[in-house]
């Protein structure tokens, strides 16, 4: 079933007789307006339906749920509006398995109160966001994609108010934050392996309930700035005209506080460039139930990688690292970095933080132990002047750094493709004088000196190959 312009030939033929004198655009019509206020139903059930050309008009869409008390738009296709493929405003539609595509808005726009489900969508070249649902109530996402939108994301602001999960699709195709996202007490939302979360400027992902994000190797769930093309790609499509810097988000918050919970549960994910507002840190764990923090990487924050108040996660097997601020900050708490009989906690690289100013700081009374980790130095001396304690203030605690240990080999922590470059990055060996970058086209033989590349410090940049290439690196002490 087609809706559609009178103008329009390629459904129907010449209805309008005058030989493609006239051709279809965006906003020949208004479109189809469900309308439920009151005592309406304004109920809309499309299957297998094709929108086009509409939007004109303060309805702004094709298609347009208003109050609806019920609706659905499923293996349907709505294109080529003025504004948006599909909008909703205060009613929570179905739109499942079907295209939003060319629309010059965004493909599905949904504000004030509703939540509408959205699964197993493409969205392609639409002008805007390909998805953006504004205070809204947050539902589990799944299987949708998107190529070529003004914003090449699914835009997100509001609240989880029951137990959720959100899955990627599509590398290239991350939720983004365009407002404040905030699980509510009590509720959970997960986020699968591999699901990439930006966010625009100031905004926060912020958790009074508790908040599941287990990755895998190589499978990470991400959360970054919306200008970091080193994860998803291009994603505000303004081809590198911005670059991502420390503080472009707050970051993730875990807050307990009273009967909330807070928690936070983090395996095998990457933390970068938050930092922004009063929180001052990439991850928050204030007043936690519990939480977590487990082979993952901490960086770039505009204050610190961690910070941990009234409560105590355990830390362990990953990268604190390039924050502005301290590492790891601490008030009035023991979070365990490292117990130092072993059994949790620990091999932590928290290293160049605050160009080598303090890596933790202990602003509290409470003892912190933080066995077994590598913090960039070689004696007890140098870690020790980088770790705020009683040392340096007779009412802090001491932060118990016994048993650790100097990184031996450098471990690559990121390879990034951009603008037909290859750029590695790896973790920095203590005494180095300088490193070796080796390449082949077998992981497991054939491998040479590659000196087609420039290194900065522990950053080596050169032409992308034309071939997949496997690397390793190797560091020079004389």
């Amino acid at each position: 079933m087609v809706f559609t312009s009178l103008k329009d030939d390629a459904y129907g033929g010449d209805t309008n007789m005058d030989d493609s004198a006239t051709q279809p655009a965006p906003g020949d019509w208004v479109g189809v307006y469900c309308y439920g206020s009151g005592a309406y139903d304004g109920i809309g059930e499309f299957d297998n339906c094709i929108l086009r050309y509409g939007g004109a008009g303060t309805q702004e869409a094709n298609l347009y749920y208003c109050v609806s008390n019920s609706g659905h738009f499923t293996n349907s296709l709505s294109e080529l509006s003025l504004v948006n493929g599909v909008r909703s405003v205060s009613c929570s539609p179905s739109i499942n398995s079907s295209t939003m595509s060319d629309n010059l808005g965004c493909g599905l726009r949904s504000e004030t109160s509703g939540g509408p489900s959205v699964l197993d969508n493409v969205f392609n070249d639409n002008g805007d966001y390909a998805v953006k649902l504004t205070d809204q109530t947050l539902v589990s996402y799944s299987g949708n994609t998107g190529n070529g939108n003004g914003v090449n994301g699914f835009g997100l602001k509001g609240t989880v108010n029951a137990a959720r999960t959100w899955t990627q699709a599509q590398s290239d195709f991350p939720y983004v934050l365009v407002g404040s996202v905030t699980v509510n007490d009590g509720q959970t939302l997960t986020l699968d392996p591999g699901t990439l979360v930006k966010s625009d400027s100031g905004y926060q992902l912020l958790v009074y309930g508790s908040l599941d994000a287990n990755g895998l190797p190589g499978d990470e769930v991400v959360f970054t700035s919306l200008k970091d093309d080193a994860y998803g790609g291009d994603t505000n499509m303004d081809d590198s005209a911005t670059q991502p810097a420390p503080g472009d988000w707050v970051g993730v918050r875990c807050y307990g506080s009273g009967a909330n919970d807070g928690i936070g549960e983090f395996d095998n994910c990457i933390l970068r460039y938050g930092g922004g507002g009063a929180s001052t840190t990439n991850l928050y764990f204030n007043q936690s139930n519990s939480g977590s923090f487990s082979n993952g990487t901490s960086e770039q924050s505009a204050g610190t990688g961690i910070s941990v108040n009234y409560c105590s996660p355990v830390i362990g097997h990953s990268h604190i690292r390039n924050n502005t601020s301290y590492g790891v900050y601490v008030s009035n708490s023991s979070p365990v970095l490292g117990a130092c009989d072993g059994s949790s906690g620990g091999y932590n690289y928290i290293t160049g933080n605050d160009s080598g100013g303090y890596q933790v700081y202990n602003d509290g009374a409470n003892n912190i132990d933080a066995c077994y980790n590598a913090w960039g130095y070689a004696s007890d001396p140098e870690i020790d002047a980088h770790i705020y304690d009683d040392d340096e203030d007779p009412a802090k605690g001491v932060v118990n750094f016994a048993n650790w240990f100097v990184i031996a080999v450098p471990v690559i922590t990121d390879i990034t493709v951009l603008t037909d470059l290859v750029t590695l990055e790896w973790t920095e060996v203590i005494n180095a004088t300088s490193y070796r970058v080796y390449s082949s086209v077998d992981p497991y033989d054939g491998f040479t000196l590659d000196e087609s590349g420039v290194f900065i410090g522990t950053q080596w940049t050169a032409p992308q190959p034309e071939a997949n290439t496997f690397y390793y690196i190797t560091a020079v002490i004389e």
